[in-house]
């Protein structure tokens, strides 16, 4: 129906370079890239370096970002299956498709990846995220929709801080490197866990067969508008949303480190961002005033962690990388309606 037209890229792919996104036919993919861990610390604090899992310019984080956001692009343009079924599909292909220089390594070790998927599909716009992505839309009556984070990672960081003051009842007298280490094994900790149900999470990553199916049971619509559903697998690792397309105005998709960042830093609301499409102030400036506060700012502490831990020498704060993606819908009522009557057939045989 070619509704999807992007007004704006923001690319603040300046950090570690791990982000990507896709854009066209009325498919718009971002992927937040996340390196494995690939260093591990023993009892007494010594970081021992893990061999890098490819040999390529970018991070595997980087290399699988990019492997993955192009094996959905090119499956939602051309597989009219569920997203989900699509994202299950994109990981084994992208998996298969990673440039390995050793087969030995941990779960742990390998590249994850947030991923915001949204295609317009027999009248349709839908949306799959998995992570903390972050999600914006505004609708033809002026409604606005927000989702950022995610509502499972928040819970484990919580509690991983709680468990982290428990057993060092000093760890906030400790330097910033002597807690960045103690908070490195927790989190790799959890990311031992990552693809286990129901005590881990997950988000996509590399090489992990068929671990999604436990994520993707009971299926349920949590919140319901007259403009959209929007529908839980399980407690919510992995989510969906449905609109009729005519029903959507604006729509802006980012990696966490935008959308979530500004809303966080109070440098904008969700209207003045979508606002962007057509007002004088555009995404760019915004994003110029979130990069200068991150690089001032030691807010972030699994950021942190992670860059004393990989001796990073930027003077970056906790900037993070960061894409968003901002479009609009253009949409002929009429032919939106005829979509959806050769969408019903199709339901009806898969229910």
């Amino acid at each position: 129906m070619d509704c999807f037209h992007l007004s704006q890229v923001v690319s603040m792919n300046d950090i570690k370079r791990e982000d990507a996104y896709r854009v066209g036919n009325d498919v718009a993919i971002v992927v937040d890239g996340a390196t494995g861990f690939q260093k591990d610390i023993y009892s007494d604090g010594t970081i021992v370096s893990l061999p890098d899992i490819t040999n390529q310019e970018y991070t595997s984080a980087r290399i699988w970002a990019e492997t993955l956001a192009q094996s959905l692009y090119e499956k939602a343009q051309t597989d009219s299956s569920n997203l989900t079924t699509i994202l299950e599909k994109s990981i084994k292909e992208a998996s298969a498709k990673m440039p390995l220089v050793r087969s030995d390594f941990s779960s742990f070790e390998t590249p994850s990846s947030p991923v915001m998927i949204m295609r317009v599909l027999n009248g349709m716009m839908e949306v799959l995220g998995s992570g903390d992505c972050g999600l914006l839309i505004k609708y033809k009556d002026g409604s606005i929709d927000t989702f950022v984070g995610s509502a499972v990672l928040e819970n484990i960081r919580k509690k991983r801080e709680e468990k982290i003051h428990s057993l060092y009842p000093d760890f906030s007298s400790k330097t910033k490197e002597e807690q960045s280490k103690i908070r490195f094994c927790f989190m790799k900790e959890t990311r031992q866990r990552l693809g286990s149900f129901p005590n881990g999470y997950f988000v996509p990553f590399m090489n992990q067969g068929n671990i999604i199916n436990p994520f993707l049971e009971n299926q349920r619509v949590v919140s319901a508008t007259h403009n959209r559903s929007l529908n839980y697998y399980q407690r919510g690792d992995i989510w969906e949303l449905f609109a009729e397309v005519e029903k959507v105005d604006t729509i802006i998709l980012s990696t966490d480190g935008f959308v979530e960042r500004i809303l966080k830093n109070r440098l904008a609301t969700p209207k003045m961002l979508l606002n962007c499409i057509k007002g004088p102030t555009h995404l760019k400036q915004f994003a110029k005033k979130l990069r200068k506060v991150e690089i001032s700012s030691l807010s972030n502490k699994e950021t942190i962690a992670m860059k004393l831990l990989n001796g990073c020498k930027k003077n970056t704060g906790s900037a993070d990388d960061a894409t968003a993606l901002l479009g609009y819908m253009r949409v002929n009522k009429h032919r939106a309606f005829l979509a959806r009557q050769n969408r019903l057939p199709a339901i009806k045989e898969r229910d």
